[in-house]
């Protein structure tokens, strides 16, 4: 029989503050999107008011300040808190359960009622999150000891899985070990539909030999491993923008050669002013729009970059401190490095093609319609005079 020790589960949440742009009143309305999730775990005025008055110039904060989280308030068998956080332009929430002097309790594994305790109480915890913010992403994870060190720890982590993952998310071979603290560290890749875009998340099972362990990380590296997965969290969602804005590009296009060919038809016949005009307009809609988008694309492949920068500056940090490897998380950075910021950078070169046509079809109507104008005010000129001059006679 498989027994574990001191289960504790974690989920990070993050979602953006402010973006490029935006404006006092946007920024105004997500802080205090933000604050009524926090008042709804009961902090008092003085504790919101010290998150409504943080300096945006300071690229890390504690929102809560000296306090820095909120226990649960609730009188039953598990315990947790919230820790909310800001990095650079987005807030960050750890939200943390554990059993209750789970210390010296022991929980089957055989039967998983009490992970999915642990699950529904954060789930009950993180609602209203969503509401009215930019939700970027959220990482799980997943921590305990075992009785018995002899056992399959990918087992144990596949079993977790299943329970924690929604159906159909989670592929066998997603599953990456690491070794860290003494223990397994399990990183485990899924995915969430969002918007017809497959969103990747990522959860973390740590299985340890014992309850010091488990503790070393509460203590040690939760703030590290909410700063790690800010910078994951932040990639994917930039890579899921990007993908967006790649349809809507591609669906613009469409548009754009049906411009073009209303000026050749227009060459080939009489000039038809309105027509042309109507066409000239429809073209400038299309370019501001479609320069726009591809503007946003460059932003997010900058945001992957310097993201993907930061992710391996707080890798190293884990490592050094923990001196373990964690090799599996190179993979992450890797696909990014290899894939990910690649796609976007091609997808951003090749699509602005069509903007240089674009581009050259608006002047071109600008020029006809100028030169159409120029020789229609000369023919009537023209008419007009030989009008006066055969009155004249």
């Amino acid at each position: 029989m498989i027994q574990v020790v001191y289960p504790t589960l974690d989920v990070f949440l993050y979602s953006l503050a402010y973006s490029l742009g935006d404006s006092e009143a946007e920024k105004q309305e997500r802080q205090l999107a933000f604050i009524h999730f926090l008042r709804n775990w009961g902090l008092d005025e003085a504790s919101l008011e010290t998150v409504q008055q943080q300096n945006a110039n300071i690229s890390e904060v504690d929102l809560l300040a000296e306090q820095q989280l909120v226990k649960f308030s609730e009188k039953t068998c598990y315990e947790g808190y919230l820790y909310p956080k800001r990095l650079n332009d987005c807030y960050a929430l750890l939200l943390d359960c554990s059993i209750e002097d789970s210390e010296t309790n022991v929980y089957d594994m055989d039967d998983l009622s009490w992970l999915g305790q642990l699950q529904e109480i954060l789930q009950q915890k993180k609602r209203g999150w969503d509401k009215n913010q930019q939700v970027l992403g959220e990482t799980w994870m997943l921590s305990f000891a075992v009785t018995n060190t002899a056992v399959d720890y990918e087992a144990i982590a596949r079993a977790c899985c299943h329970l924690l993952l929604p159906a159909g998310s989670f592929a066998g071979d997603s599953l990456q070990s690491n070794h860290f603290l003494g223990g397994v560290l399990f990183v485990v890749n899924y995915f969430v539909l969002e918007q017809d875009y497959q969103h990747e998340q990522q959860l973390f099972i740590g299985i340890y030999p014992d309850k010091n362990q488990v503790q070393t990380l509460a203590r040690d590296y939760y703030e590290r491993w909410l700063n790690l997965c800010h910078c994951q969290n932040k990639i994917d969602w930039a890579y899921g923008q990007s993908r967006q804005l790649k349809q809507r590009l591609l669906q613009a296009i469409p548009e754009i050669r049906r411009c073009r060919q209303a000026v050749q038809v227009e060459v080939l016949n009489d000039y038809d002013l309105i027509e042309i005009e109507r066409t000239l307009n429809v073209a400038r809609i299309q370019q501001f729009e479609y320069a726009e988008n591809l503007r946003l694309m460059l932003d997010q492949a900058n945001t992957i970059e310097t993201n993907l920068y930061n992710y391996r500056k707080c890798l190293v940090d884990i490592r050094q401190f923990s001196g373990d490897g964690l090799d599996g998380f190179d993979l992450f950075a890797s696909k990014v490095e290899q894939h990910h910021l690649l796609q976007v950078q091609k997808d951003h070169d090749n699509l602005s093609l069509e903007m240089d046509l674009l581009d050259k079809l608006v002047a071109h109507i600008g020029i006809n319609i100028v030169t159409f104008l120029y020789f229609y005010t000369i023919k009537i000129n023209y008419i007009l005079k030989n009008k006066i001059y055969c009155f004249d006679k």
